[in-house]
């Protein structure tokens, strides 16, 4: 019981954390012209940008999602613009749809829950973040292992700590891969979905059992 605890909560943490993406790199300057710092392949993506929204909605209305697409109105029609983009500052809820797929075992329609997300000015621009932006960014800016050893640091105390430091520890795993599995959740298919549940359920069985145990 306690090797397939281990087992599971690092396994499920390395599992959701594939599906946030990181930067490949950083711009060495900041500016308003994007044309200063854009790569070729930005420059070809701009261009295709009409071609590329019509492919990901016909792979979209062909995967099953014509009522979805058909829901949004205006937020998915390629022709549809928005005079004076800007919004006043402050804090939002927002979503975000994916459309398209580079590879055959992706989803060709994703409609993430919504979030709390917050505009603000930066410079002469504006800057919109999720509220947990901050901490998901120092996440993916510390060490490739960071987040298997906190994992396996709270699997360990949880299973062979005392009671009162192990459950605890237990509770805090099953927290962090519960966050972890949300901002993964519309990105996977159904059987990693129910993997993720089932193990967040084992660790919290587990804590009930250590305190029923004693």
């Amino acid at each position: 019981m306690r090797r397939a605890l281990l087992l599971i909560a690092l396994g499920l943490a390395a599992g959701a954390c594939d599906v946030i993406e990181q930067p490949a790199g950083l711009i060495s300057r900041w500016t308003t012209s994007y044309k200063d710092v854009i790569s070729e392949n930005d420059r070809t993506r701009l261009r295709d940008w009409r071609k590329t929204f019509e492919t990901a909605l016909d792979g979209a209305r062909k995967s099953g999602h014509s009522v979805e697409i058909a829901r949004e109105g205006a937020l998915l029609d390629p022709d549809a613009a928005v005079s004076g983009p800007a919004i006043p500052n402050g804090t939002y809820r927002c979503r975000v749809i994916k459309l398209g797929k580079q590879q055959d075992a992706v989803l060709d329609y994703v409609a993430y829950p919504g979030f709390e997300c917050r505009v603000r000015a930066e410079r002469n621009l504006q800057r919109l973040t999720k509220i947990s932006y901050p901490y998901v960014a120092r996440l993916h800016a510390a060490p490739k292992l960071t987040l298997p050893g906190i994992t396996l640091v709270l699997a360990l105390a949880g299973v062979f700590a005392p009671v009162v430091i192990g459950v605890p520890a237990l509770v805090l795993l099953a927290l962090l891969l519960g966050w972890l599995a949300f901002l993964s959740w519309p990105a996977v298919k159904g059987g990693a979905k129910f993997l993720r549940l089932f193990s967040i359920l084992v660790i919290l069985l587990f804590a009930v059992s250590r305190i029923a145990n004693g």
